[in-house]
């Protein structure tokens, strides 16, 4: 019997329906790219169980991300196994597009055997591995025929839901804070623009497509993405609106005979002139919240027009990053491992840990090597070649859908130049499948080929495993929630029955060693930390070893855990610290002090002056100071009194009116690990440095300064007390 040729009609209705399945699959995983796509895995968020629990983690939680990828994975996964197994002959993508698909995904999945963090690497490269697979999903499933503008009128429904939640939640908190950037159900504004920007311009696509109201709603959604995208106030996401704005005209002018799509070109310059219209009535109407200032206020889109304060903060940490990106490939062009970007991004000195590079490109070489970064942007140059390959001889329907995908692959491409977009799976997923369907409505990507069952079977059960070992993530992502949850609500048996349970099932998993070690005692907490460390030797594993190495009396084994811990981060405060207040505890003060001055010195660094969270200001040099005025004298402990004291007061008016105004409605709520209790034990510090100051300054006979120093000392001891110490 031989099989049906593309663009021909099914032989029977059962044949027909059968091959829905895998498009409506196709379908619906493009739905959900961007409704569960926008979280990252990060350390165990509490979750207290129950189907409504997991109905709220999936939506907008970060208790399991990896779940809500794996979701959105099966759709894809099944679409492309049930068109491998049904089909003997598929459609494939030329060798110039599939060698290098193949040779980024073979560096990606080799970099887990270079990982010192396997299981995050594990759970990383089996979302990467799943995204050739969106690729071939969307190349098998969608065909020739309808089945593009199927998946791609789903990838813009689901953009336009989100971009829908994040109006409505500016448009509750517009008369609070009119420059209020929205998330919807994303990590944060940014990420999200990055699926806007593609959600964007296939909605443009549609409307250059479609007819009458068909090409009004997908107009509508276009203006309400686009204007959603504005109200993310990502300056990345407007250079990437630029970008895709001249790819789309590029596109058009060279594909499109103007004569012929004079309306189409119209529909979307109308579609543009109601968002250009919207922006503006916006940026001019009267503010409804607090006044704008002249020097970029707090108005609408206020980040974008204000170049000054924590967006040069913002500039300038993105480019120090970029700059470790750097450094590690330059000091190991192999990588480090998928998804270790976190763990060695303080290892140049120039961050403290930061969980993305903001940068997909120079990521990506860091973890899984120069030659993956070089493999993805062949894979993309390829794809433009092939989009404009034989162009002009295509219908201009099909012209025009195809310039909707370039514009948004363009748009895409440079978002991911300054955000690490590849790394969230919806947005990184959708841009593989945006080039799938680009690659289909292209004149010459594709070749039907007569696979065997040997050929196929293997093939298509690549993405299940990738699926199923995401689905076990996503489950041991829940179990460690609820250890956390357990501890954090004092059912200490509970947490206790969990970290069993995760004993089986978390192989490999360095955040479940470190969970059993919380609710263990003695040996057995040294051990379990002890296996932290060497799943995944973070600073943070290496000083609880060393808190409780400490503990137990072993001061040796803890200041080789501290050791350890600054070879990873040569500028860990914490750890500076603690190895500071270890020694001059053990009665080696010459070595104390000698790590004292050390610490000290890190505030000449880019890691100390230039911070993800500006308003989180560290104290631990301050303390170092307070340490080494206690043995100084004269003019030194002046000098070392005065500079902690100053540091302290703009401790109180930065970091701790910042938490002031976090915790108003939430005490309990910590940001990067401070909260009220920190606030107020740092104030009490301060406090008591202030006094030593006042007298030495009373005790030389400057009267003024020593009162100016009790000031400061009932200051912070008002401080103190407002934040409950």
């Amino acid at each position: 019997m031989s099989a049906r040729k593309p663009g021909a009609p099914y032989a029977t209705a059962e044949a027909a329906a059968a091959s829905r399945w895998p498009l409506g699959l196709l379908a619906a995983g493009c739905f959900l790219l961007p409704v569960l796509g926008g979280r990252i895995t990060v350390e165990a968020q509490p979750y207290g169980g129950g189907f409504g629990a997991l109905l709220a983690s999936l939506w907008e939680g970060s208790e399991a991300p990896s779940l809500a990828h794996a979701l959105i994975a099966l759709c894809f996964a099944l679409s492309c196994a049930l068109t491998l197994i049904r089909s003997k002959v598929v459609q494939t993508p030329a060798n110039r597009l599939a060698l290098p698909l193949a040779f980024l995904t073979l560096a990606v999945v080799a970099s887990v055997a270079l990982s010192s963090f396997k299981w995050t690497s594990l759970v990383a490269a089996a979302e990467w591995v799943m995204y050739p697979f969106g690729f071939l999903a969307a190349i098998l499933s969608a065909g020739r025929g309808r089945g593009p503008l199927l998946a791609i009128a789903a990838l813009v429904a689901g953009c336009f839901l989100v971009a829908t939640m994040g109006v409505m939640d500016y448009w509750q908190m517009r008369a609070i804070d009119p420059s209020w950037r929205i998330f919807a159900n994303w990590t944060n504004p940014n990420a999200l623009a990055g699926m806007l920007v593609i959600g964007f311009f296939l909605a443009l696509g549609l409307t250059m497509v479609q007819d009458r109201i068909n090409a009004l709603a997908a107009g509508g959604a276009a203006v309400i993405i686009g204007f959603a995208l504005m109200l993310t106030q990502s300056k990345g996401g407007l250079l990437a609106l630029g970008a895709g704005l001249v790819a789309l005209a590029l596109a058009f002018l060279s594909w499109v005979r103007i004569g012929d799509s004079k309306a189409q070109a119209l529909r979307c310059l109308g579609a543009l002139a109601a968002l250009a219209a919207i922006v503006l009535a916006l940026k001019f109407a009267p503010t409804q919240g607090p006044e704008p200032d002249k020097g970029g206020g707090v108005g609408f889109m206020s980040r974008v027009s204000n170049s000054s304060g924590t967006s040069e903060q913002s500039a300038g940490f993105r480019t120090l990053l970029w700059k470790s990106s750097l450094d590690l490939i330059k000091q190991n062009p192999i990588g480090n491992g998928i998804s270790t970007f976190r763990f060695y991004s303080t290892r140049p000195g120039r961050v403290s840990q930061t969980h993305l590079a903001h940068q997909s490109y120079l990521q990506l070489a860091s973890e899984a090597g120069a030659f993956a970064a070089l493999a993805l942007v062949a894979f993309g140059f390829v794809f433009i070649r092939e989009c404009f390959r034989g162009a002009r001889k295509l219908p201009p329907e099909r012209n025009l859908l195809r310039a909707g995908c370039f514009a948004a692959f363009v748009a895409a491409a440079v978002h991911n130049a300054v955000d690490s977009d590849l790394y969230f799976f919806g947005s990184g997923m959708a841009l593989f499948v945006v080039m799938g369907l680009g690659a289909i409505l292209a004149a010459d990507a594709l070749t039907p080929e007569q696979a065997p069952a040997s050929g196929r079977y293997p093939v298509a059960i690549v993405p299940i495993l990738a699926t199923l070992f995401l689905l076990w993530a996503g489950k041991v992502e829940l179990a460690k929630g609820q250890v956390v949850y357990a501890m954090a609500t004092g059912d200490f048996d509970q947490a206790v029955q969990g970290v069993k349970d995760l004993a089986g099932s978390s192989f490999g998993d360095a955040e479940a060693a470190f969970l059993e070690a919380r609710v263990s005692q003695g040996q057995t907490r040294i051990s379990a930390l002890e296996r932290a460390v060497q799943l995944g030797p973070t600073p943070r594993h290496y000083r609880a070893l060393a808190d409780e190495k400490l503990a137990n009396g072993d001061v040796t084994g803890a200041k080789t855990a501290l050791e350890n811990a600054l070879n990873w981060d040569p500028n860990n405060l914490p750890a500076l610290l603690r190895l500071m207040n270890l020694l001059s505890s053990a009665e080696r003060l010459d070595e104390a002090k000698q790590v004292a001055r050390r610490l000290i010195a890190t505030e000449a660094s880019t890691a100390f002056s230039v911070r993800a969270i500006p308003e989180l200001m560290p104290t631990e040099t301050l303390l170092a100071r307070v340490f080494l005025a206690e043995s100084a004298q004269g003019s030194e402990k002046e000098n070392l009194l005065r500079k902690a004291v100053d540091g302290f007061n703009a401790y109180r008016s930065v970091t701790a009116a910042y938490i002031q105004s976090l915790t108003k409605d939430s005490p309990d709520l910590q940001i990067g690990g401070v909260g009220r209790k920190e606030v107020a034990a740092t104030m009490a510090i301060a406090a008591k440095a202030a006094k030593e100051l006042a007298a030495y300054y009373r005790a030389s006979g400057d009267l003024r300064r020593s009162d100016a120093a009790l000031s400061d000392a009932a200051g912070f001891e008002e401080a103190a007390a407002g934040f409950g110490g």
